[in-house]
């Protein structure tokens, strides 16, 4: 029978309605429709068809903005970003019609030289070096002082987003906090003043004392499908240690990070064969003085379900794979 459930850190309400797999192409995942390689501007080679770089990882693991060493990662602007840092006067005397600058910086992480698409084709070393990178992108600017939040995701696949195939991520500076980010930082500071403990921890211990939603675990790191899941098979990860800062992660930490990351969507590309997704990483605001109350983690949504006329209609979303049953297949 189909079930509302409800997500105590952003507030929504998910319907889970296995019932409704049995439609024809209640879930499905399309080929990759493109092959970039040949005009790729993020291949090796080819760095000239980019902005310079902001920094870069050489081979020697060594932070560079040189353009012609040998390089493991490369961070430049976007070409074409969302947001941008000067302002601009937009205002309207009808207040049915307010308008104002959307302020920011925006940057891709090309995540290889090689023109490979998936964590998974990196070595270990290689996906270690990606994730310090993502830690240093939001640890400088954490420091700048011009910003109040960042945003690190992947749009992995054309249905997710992405309009190249080459393996890349994004970077976004934000002057004020994002919505998603604000209401769960202000849910885990309303949690925290009620109960004197983390939201995240609690809904940690919850999922590890059930296990029925866990997907992996190990000594560092727990994945779950979440009990209000908003697509089938979306995941969540979490740091078992109570941390709220993605950008204070130690050198061993990233790599340990960049195992299990690897990991998971091994699980996911082995259940749905072209799979394609987005993740990003939520870390406490940097204006947020509340370390006990937030605690980063990382959403991974495929994108194997279409939203419909309910869900628009209703703004409300329907789930067809109970987490339960993803969070079996994925741990198989």
């Amino acid at each position: 029978m189909p079930e509302f459930r409800y997500d105590p850190v952003s507030g929504r309400q998910v319907i889970i309605a296995p019932e409704r797999l049995s439609r024809p192409n209640a879930i499905s995942a399309a080929a990759w429709d493109y092959d970039d390689a040949a005009t790729c501007p993020f291949c090796a080679g080819r760095e000239d068809h980019t902005p310079a770089p902001l920094t870069v990882l050489t081979t020697r693991n060594e932070p560079s903005k040189s353009t012609t060493d040998p390089w493991q990662v490369r961070v430049v602007p976007n070409k074409f970003p969302a947001l941008q840092m000067e302002p601009l006067p937009i205002s309207d005397s009808n207040e049915l019609l307010q308008a104002r600058a959307v302020r920011g910086q925006q940057e891709v992480i090309i995540e290889s030289p090689l023109h490979i698409r998936s964590l998974t084709e990196l070595s270990i070393e290689a996906a270690s070096a990606v994730v310090r990178t993502y830690r240093d992108r939001l640890l400088t600017a954490a420091q700048d002082g011009r910003f109040q939040a960042g945003l690190l995701f992947k749009n992995y696949g054309p249905s997710a987003g992405a309009s190249l195939g080459h393996i890349h991520s994004q970077f976004v500076a934000f002057v004020e906090t994002p919505t998603e980010l604000a209401c769960e930082a202000e849910a885990a500071t309303r949690y925290f003043g009620a109960h004197q403990h983390c939201l995240f921890c609690a809904i940690l211990t919850t999922e590890t004392t059930l296990e029925n939603r866990v997907v992996a675990a190990n000594g560092a790191f727990v994945s779950f499908c979440p009990f209000a899941s908003r697509l089938p098979f979306e995941l969540c990860l979490m740091p078992r240690q109570h941390q709220s800062r993605f950008e204070l992660l130690t050198d061993e930490e990233c790599a340990a990070l960049a195992t299990f990351l690897q990991d998971n969507l091994r699980r996911l590309e082995a259940v749905i064969p072209h799979v394609t997704y987005n993740f990003w990483v939520h870390s406490a605001p940097f204006d947020s003085a509340g370390s006990d109350h937030y605690h980063w983690h990382i959403e991974l949504l495929p994108r194997i379900a279409v939203a419909a006329g309910f869900e628009l209609g209703s703004g409300q979303l329907i789930n067809p794979v109970s987490p339960e049953q993803a969070a079996h297949r994925l741990r198989a």
